[in-house]
């Protein structure tokens, strides 16, 4: 293991206990790296998976030194985090936990033999903003919860396939509601008259699918073709993430656009379910 030679002595045993834990987590851990846009030497940085989480170990946290971090990460093209690891016997007041997530900055209290993650680091340079959870109408907050749950946890993958997953189990219901209502015909062909699959061949259809049928419904009207819309906009990236996670293309076109494909998502629940995401400022 690479020796801590610009880390205070105090403060080495920290490091090294926290550096072990890192790699215990399937990090690769480099020691004071010295990269040149740094705004200093961290104590370490470690890397998984296309991503980077920056770490200085402290006794005490400096404001000043932290949103110089974060103004750093938040200028990035690619997915670095920075994390203190707080070396204190009193751990960390409750009010500066909240202060550093709202920073986005992850926090590890280092005691003896023992490593907590207070805070969980977030990508603070990821272009995605969500409406407030609390002003959601209470029909998509249901079916958003696990999104904003990924979200708040700084997970953008698992948030997106969230949202995919949401918006493919609201469809499939849409779909057979359509269906049983008499609202919705599906003709596959000229030569070929109505189609009602099943219940169970809905439950069963992918996103793709599911566009190719809703491709079929006559007399499309506007939520029909938002779907279809929706679904062509964010399979690519939905596919990617399934089945091609560990690719760096795959993570940097989704980081890319991740903001516009969950944003599309809720206004298309929203539509499908009759309800208004937003106060018309007119009203």
């Amino acid at each position: 293991m690479a020796k801590f030679s610009l880390t205070p002595d105090k403060l080495v045993p920290a490091a090294k206990r926290l550096s072990a834990d890192l790699r215990e987590r399937g990090y690769r851990v480099i020691v004071e790296p010295e990269v040149d846009a740094y705004p200093t030497v961290p104590t370490m940085h470690a890397k998984r998976t296309g991503t980077t989480v920056v770490v200085v170990v402290v006794s005490r946290i400096f404001d000043r030194a932290i949103q110089d971090w974060v103004n750093y990460a938040c200028s990035c093209a690619s997915d670095v985090r920075v994390a203190i690891g707080l070396n204190a016997p009193e751990g960390l007041a409750a009010a500066k936990q909240t202060e550093m997530s709202d920073l986005g900055v992850g926090v590890y209290w280092i005691r003896d033999e023992r490593v907590d993650e207070l805070v969980a680091a977030r990508d603070v340079g990821l272009n995605l903003e969500l409406p407030s959870r609390n002003t959601l109408p209470p029909a998509l907050r249901r079916i958003l919860s696990d999104v904003y749950d990924e979200y708040e946890r700084g997970d953008w993958e698992d948030c997106f396939e969230a949202a995919a997953l949401a918006l493919e189990t609201t469809v499939r219901t849409y779909l057979k509601d359509g269906l049983r209502r008499g609202r919705i015909t599906l003709i596959r062909g000229k030569r070929t008259g109505p189609w009602s699959p099943s219940a169970t061949a809905i439950n069963r259809m992918t996103l793709g699918d599911l566009r190719t049928n809703l491709g079929y419904i006559q007399n499309q009207n506007a939520v029909d073709a938002q779907i279809g819309r929706t679904i062509a906009r964010i399979n690519k990236d939905r596919i990617g993430v399934v089945h091609h996670r560990r690719k760096h293309s795959t993570r940097t076109r989704l980081r890319r656009n991740i903001g516009a494909h969950i944003w599309l998502v809720i206004s298309t629940l929203a539509k499908m379910k009759g309800v208004v995401l937003s106060v018309d400022p007119h009203e």
